[in-house]
Order: C-alpha cells, then sequence, then structure tokens
C-alpha cells in the first residue's frame, strides 16, 4: 500500500488520501529512488487486501500458515523449514513464495534458491545502491530494526545511527506508545546481508504493524515518517562510506 501510495505522490503530489507530502518530495528530487511495490507476489497474490479487524489467530493463520491438522505453522514454524513443506500445509500463508521459499532468508552466497532474491540483488549491483528500505509487516509496533553485525563496521555504525533517529520519531510522532530502547546489532543472516556484497551499500528492514491497532492513514505516516527521516539522514551523511569498505 505505501508504494502505490508513493507512485501516487510522485505523480499527481497527493498520496490516494489525497494528502501532500511537499517536504517528502523535496527530498526525493535530490536522491534516484528504484521502487519494488512487491517482492513476494506469490504470497500478496493469496493474502487479504489487510488484516485490520481480525483476530490475532486469524492473523497468525494469513501471515505465517496453517498445517493440514489446523494448527498453526507460526513465525518459528514458518522458518524451521527452507523451503516450507507445502504438501504438509493446508495453506502456506503469506511468507513463502509458490515454491515454499521465504524470500527474506534466501541468502547463502552462490546458491540463491529464488528468482526473487535474485531479481532484487542484481537490481541492488545495477544500480549500486547507496541504501535499500527493506519493508515488512509485524504485529507490533513499528521499528526500523538495527543493522546485522555481520557487515562492514562501517555499515554497522551508520545503520544504528539511523536507527535511533527513525525510531524517536516514530515515537515523537504517536505512532508507536513505547520509547525505543537503544538499537543493538543483530546476528541475523539474511537477504539484508547480501546488498553490501551486491553493491557496497546498505539494507534496513522497517517492521510495519498491520495488527496492532493503526488506522489505514498512521500505518502510511510510519512509511511516509520514515522514508522522510531516512532522505534527510542521507543528505546529512552519506549512508556508506565507500572509502571504507
Amino acid at each position: 500500500a505505501f508504494a502505490v501510495n508513493l507512485l501516487e505522490l510522485l505523480e499527481h503530489g497527493k498520496d490516494l488520501l489525497g494528502r501532500r507530502h511537499d517536504h517528502l518530495l523535496e527530498l526525493l528530487s535530490q536522491y534516484r529512488l528504484v521502487i519494488l511495490p512487491c517482492v513476494n507476489m506469490d504470497g500478496r497474490a493469496i493474502s487479504p487486501d489487510h488484516l485490520h479487524g481480525v483476530s490475532y489467530e486469524e492473523f497468525r493463520r494469513v501471515s505465517q500458515g496453517s498445517w493440514l491438522d489446523g494448527s498453526l505453522i507460526g513465525w518459528l514454524g514458518s522458518k524451521e523449514y527452507f523451503p516450507l513443506p507445502l504438501t504438509r500445509a493446508a495453506y502456506p500463508g503469506g511468507y513463502p513464495n509458490s515454491e515454499g521459499f521465504n524470500i527474506m532468508h534466501d541468502a547463502c552466497p552462490g546458491h540463491i534458491r529464488t528468482a526473487e532474491a535474485r531479481a532484487v540483488l542484481q537490481l541492488a549491483e545495477r544500480y549500486a545502491v547507496d541504501f535499500l528500505l527493506n519493508a515488512h509487516s509485524c504485529e507490533g509496533e513499528p521499528v526500523l530494526l538495527p543493522p546485522s553485525e555481520f557487515s562492514y563496521r562501517s555499515h554497522v555504525k551508520r545503520g544504528l545511527e539511523i536507527c535511533r533517529t527513525v525510531n524517536q520519531a516514530l515515537f515523537d510522532a504517536g505512532l508507536r506508545h513505547t520509547p525505543p530502547t537503544e538499537p543493538v546489532t543483530g546476528d541475523s543472516v539474511n537477504l539484508n546481508n547480501l546488498i553490501p556484497l551486491a553493491s557496497g551499500g546498505m539494507a534496513l528492514t522497517l517492521e510495519c504493524s498491520v495488527w496492532a491497532g493503526l488506522p489505514f492513514e498512521q500505518l502510511l505516516d510510519v512509511n511516509f515518517l520514515t522514508l522522510e527521516k531516512l532522505l534527510e539522514s542521507g543528505l546529512q551523511k552519506p549512508f556508506v562510506n565507500r572509502h571504507a569498505l
């Protein structure tokens, strides 16, 4: 939804709610922007338009699927298999593609399984991206996740700075209720870890609430504000120090 609204803003000067974002448009005019409206088309095709108002159990079923016996696959269960054994699932959920692969975790160098992950990495290389915002959905409060420690030191340091800025801005705007904690590097290995190898750039993941009670307008605001703060930060200081790589 945010990508479509962003395209509408770029084309017509207003989002689909008719709101102007003049400061963001000015920032965007100073960047080369590549927009991928949807990476997991298979998961999107079998998912409902939105999850507002559904029960927590239905939210988990739609997101991560259910086994043949009706039990929920769950967040951990959905990451236990690569690929998900589709013959054992009554419904695979929106996480995997049609082959059962979670694209975000298709991150083994030299053995990328999915066409979707290959396409993202090829685009990153083609455009030599400095920064990739990986937009995800979550059940909790919105948060820009800190970088993995498995990256260039300069990327990790800069990524932590960006997370502080964005998450504090989300709190100050009332888009999250609890103050952000000091970001600490994670130890995950996923598609974000491969962006520095493909382009020298940095990738961070925005987890945006889709179930925790924010109305549609505020869900969009989370994304618009995140992008605005990212672009402001990039003008103040480069996302990556390529001389240090």
